[in-house]
């Protein structure tokens, strides 16, 4: 990452797109962030990301998040081993 870009874009559209966002502690937080970096921080409440969205929601819902990040593992229709390998590192993340 660079600092500049997830400091001055990531974060802030993270922060103010995602309600539930000061309710995540900060590894969560660094999940998404990783996440964001790869997929874009706009993805909250997008076409295409409805079950990660509905997943953070809600503090209620927060458990489901790791399984819905691992969804999104593939580029250009493709399962990639490198995205399977980043969501699994974001979804321990998530729950550590």
């Amino acid at each position: 990452y660079t600092e500049t870009f997830v400091n001055d874009k990531i974060i802030p559209t993270l922060e103010s797109t995602i309600p539930t966002w000061n309710d995540m502690n900060p590894n969560q937080q660094a999940a998404l962030i990783s996440f964001s970096y790869n997929v874009g921080p706009n993805f909250y409440g997008r076409s295409g990301y409805e079950t990660l969205t509905k997943a953070l929601s809600s503090i209620d819902s927060f458990g489901s998040v790791p399984q819905a990040l691992m969804l999104y593992n593939k580029s250009g229709g493709k399962k990639l081993k490198g995205l399977v390998r980043r969501r699994k590192a974001e979804a321990n993340l998530w729950n550590s």
